[in-house]
């Protein structure tokens, strides 16, 4: 009997926080604001920001074209412009769309889980995202992926709302955020074979079918448009990952549960839920079993199928690439923990401690790619006159440039002259010896990053060090190494 109070009371609770949800919401978005944003520009940038910084500093007009010679959707970038153009381009500056976006999507998880799920599932998925630390980690980066995550949210709640009651207006609507979706970043599709995985349950429903099939069929039309004109794609372009194993499939789903300790409480919660649920004869349970096989579907479905096309076409299988999956899972577990079976004070405190045991490990200051900030710092402070500077790999002129002078990145299109007439010269290989006259020189730095990428015979390296000499100046950054040589002394 005491049992079955709690069990009420715990319902009572969770009911009053979602009927007036304002002081709810305000007091989260308020926490991640503070978490996310703490050390928000303590972090060096990394090659793939600056690169989108780069590209997001041209007009509209360069960013379309560019769209089409690289595998780049131009929808962020195109906002992330605009925002530039406000706030500027520091670190801070920069990724605070994507913390903002992150917070943003808090609200969104929120009234789809009351909208089409429950208060319960609402409460904690919210929480659940709010100590994730994937999440927090790409909040923390000028790319696309949190704004693909909210459009994804937004998408599932309007493809919902369509099999509840089919409308034009829903689905006008759909299109227009399923266009903005896949024209943001490429991989989102695959939310689209989730929901189309779910509406294979509903095939005899023509009406919700035939609405479901155009909020599919006219971004992807629109899609095409880009996807044929664009000279990227082709083939098995930029593979520089190794082929994932089923190892590599553990990894990845509990880093999108933080850690596995996380996973496997939810994936107990999961499968004894289920359970429980297939053997309830009630006559809701077949919608339940419908919006739980949903959220399978977009928990799961991207995962195997980037794992599966990781193996067998393009290794790619990075949580960049599907984070979005993370928010499917994070409602997946609650709701599933959401039944009357197993008791209410038990799925209560294993949420809970789900929710603890994230926050704890929660990295507030997450370090990514290279230390640019410190390797530049340091360069600045040695003498480099009569000297020349030359960094490898050769596309590292990016990060170089935006931490060296913000004058000369910014002036983009004579960003390399400008650094060549400061000395300052970028390569892959041994062949700028020849193009840079170095017999005069007093010394010659050489800023080493994926310099074994571009030169895995260390080519460059191993000329210098025929001539020059390194000196006790040299230092190393994470995934830098800065070198000064000077001329060997000879004996007359």
């Amino acid at each position: 009997m005491k049992l079955k109070a709690l069990n009420n009371r715990i319902d009572e609770i969770i009911e009053a926080i979602a009927s007036k949800p304002f002081l709810y919401l305000t007091a989260l978005v308020i926490i991640n604001i503070l978490l996310k944003g703490l050390y928000l520009g303590d972090a060096s940038m990394w090659l793939d920001e600056v690169s989108q910084v780069n590209l997001s500093i041209k007009p509209a007009n360069e960013i379309i074209k560019e769209s089409l010679e690289y595998p780049n959707a131009p929808v962020y970038t195109l906002l992330l412009s605009v925002w530039i153009k406000i706030f500027g381009i520091s670190p801070v500056a920069t990724r605070s769309l994507s913390l903002l976006i992150s917070v943003a999507t808090i609200p969104a998880i929120f009234y789809f889980a009351k909208r089409h799920l429950n208060s319960f599932t609402a409460i904690f998925s919210t929480l659940l995202f709010s100590v994730s630390n994937l999440q927090l980690y790409y909040s923390h980066e000028a790319r696309s992926y949190t704004l693909v995550g909210l459009l994804v949210v937004l998408s599932c709640d309007l493809f919902l709302r369509i099999y509840k009651k089919p409308n034009w207006l829903n689905t006008t609507l759909l299109c227009l955020v399923n266009t903005i979706l896949l024209y943001t970043h490429l991989t989102s599709i695959l939310i689209l074979v989730a929901q189309g995985l779910y509406g294979l349950l509903h095939l005899k429903k023509w009406q919700k079918t035939a609405h479901a099939m155009v909020s599919v069929a006219i971004p992807v039309g629109l899609l095409s448009i880009w996807f044929f004109n664009n000279t990227w794609f082709g083939g098995n372009e930029t593979v520089w990952m190794a082929k994932p194993t089923l190892s590599s499939l553990w990894v990845m789903l509990y880093s999108l549960l933080n850690n596995q300790v996380v996973m496997i409480t939810g994936v107990i919660l999961i499968i004894t839920s289920f359970v429980i649920l297939l053997k309830d004869k009630q006559r809701d349970n077949k919608n339940r079993i419908y919006l739980t096989l949903f959220l399978l579907a977009w928990g799961f479905a991207p995962i195997l199928i980037s794992f599966v096309s990781s193996i067998y076409y393009n290794p790619r299988f990075i949580p960049r690439y599907i984070l979005y999956t993370s928010i499917g899972l994070y409602l997946l577990i609650p709701y599933m923990a959401s039944a009357k079976k197993p008791p209410r004070v038990i799925t209560v405190s294993l949420l809970i401690f789900m929710v603890i045991i994230s926050g704890l490990k929660l990295n507030l200051n997450p370090w990514k790619g290279e230390n640019w900030k410190e390797a530049i710092a340091s360069y600045k402070k040695l003498d480099r006159s009569n000297a020349v500077t030359i960094v490898s790999a050769w596309y590292q002129w990016l990060p170089f440039s935006y931490y060296y002078s913000t004058d000369a990145f910014m002036d983009y299109k004579n960003t390399l002259k400008t650094l060549s007439n400061e000395g300052v010269f970028f390569a892959n290989g041994k062949e700028i010896l020849n193009s840079v006259k170095t017999d005069t020189l007093d010394q010659i730095i050489l800023v080493l990053s994926h310099y074994r990428v571009v030169d895995p015979n260390e080519t460059l390296l191993k000329a210098i060090e025929e001539k020059y000499e390194k000196t006790d100046e040299t230092k190393k950054f994470k995934g830098i190494e800065v070198y000064v040589f000077k001329p060997i002394k000879t004996n007359e």
